[in-house]
């Protein structure tokens, strides 16, 4: 009785010279128990909503008075994807001198290649110089091959090396977008001369220690002396420990296609583990003149 009262399905009321206990209509029930309740909340979400308002007003503001204090916006961090499109195309159209593209990450998809190249094309038939750097594992990749090709022909340079390396896109030797870490949407804008040579330090010195990768010929032909640079690297990186995951994002390859890769190694070398392919390959890296292994070191089988 006690509960049915306080949830108003029961009312008391008077019946002649008696007081009896009646049941109530459950909706009016709900309505007189929880219409205080909804009409309470309904006030906290209008004081949110304005509050929220309020605040990203004042968001706008703060993001504005940073990107003065960054030099005038020779510094920019934009965290939208179109926005960072908007930006490159528009840097595109008014380059003059050269193109330096840095793309790490193993093969690009289809459909960015696809969109990439009338772009690229456009700037090659302009006069502009481009220079595109990727990873060995982009050479085995038909899109990429057919991309190359048709860039290379209007004189575009393109090199790959098997290691990882940043992401960034020069214009100019005057503006660079340097790719978020973790962020594919992010990017920050770099205008200022003394951080944009920097960058152009850190990808001629990306350049100089790639190889040329122009043309069938140079491309995708020569298979094999790139699949062994990459399986040195591999084992090399497997020498120093680094888990698949890490070793894969490195090479620009799937962690999948980095196992393959072991297994081809493993058969290779006669290796019947990874700790003893790790062992026998830190063996061939020792300096010469260096002690041999030690009757304390394992033995390989």
């Amino acid at each position: 009785m006690a509960d049915l009262l306080a949830l108003r399905l029961l009312r008391n009321c008077t019946v002649g010279d008696d007081e009896v206990v009646v049941a109530a209509d459950p909706k009016l029930a709900t309505a007189r128990l929880l219409g205080p309740a909804e009409a309470a909340l309904r006030r906290q979400e209008r004081e949110i909503e304005t509050l929220r308002a309020e605040l990203d007003e004042l968001s706008g503001v703060f993001t504005d008075s940073r990107r003065e204090q960054s030099s005038d916006g020779q510094v920019e961090w934009v965290d939208d994807l179109d926005t960072v499109l908007s930006h490159i195309s528009a840097a595109a159209r008014e380059c003059t001198l050269e193109v330096l593209t840095a793309q790490p990450g193993g093969a690009q998809p289809a459909h960015v290649l696809t969109e990439a190249l009338p772009r690229d094309l456009e700037l090659l038939r302009r006069g502009v110089q481009v220079r595109n750097l990727y990873q060995h594992t982009t050479r085995f990749d038909p899109s990429t091959q057919l991309y190359v090709e048709q860039v290379s022909r209007l004189g575009a340079e393109v090199r790959t090396m098997p290691e990882f390396f940043e992401r960034m896109i020069i214009f100019d030797r005057e503006i660079c977008f340097l790719a978020a870490p973790d962020d594919p949407t992010s990017a920050l804008i770099v205008r200022q001369p003394a951080m944009v040579a920097f960058l152009l330090g850190l990808f001629d010195r990306f350049w100089n220690g790639a190889q040329p990768y122009s043309g069938t010929a140079d491309g995708y032909l020569n298979v094999h002396t790139h699949t062994q640079e990459i399986h040195v690297r591999i084992v090399e990186i497997l020498a120093d420990g680094l888990k698949d995951e890490v070793a894969a994002r490195r090479l620009g390859m799937s962690v999948r296609t980095l196992r393959k890769h072991i297994a081809m190694i493993m058969q290779e070398t006669g290796a019947t583990s990874r700790f003893q392919l790790g062992w026998s390959m830190g063996l061939q890296r020792r300096p010469a003149g260096a002690p041999a292994a030690t009757a304390d070191a394992p033995s390989q089988p």
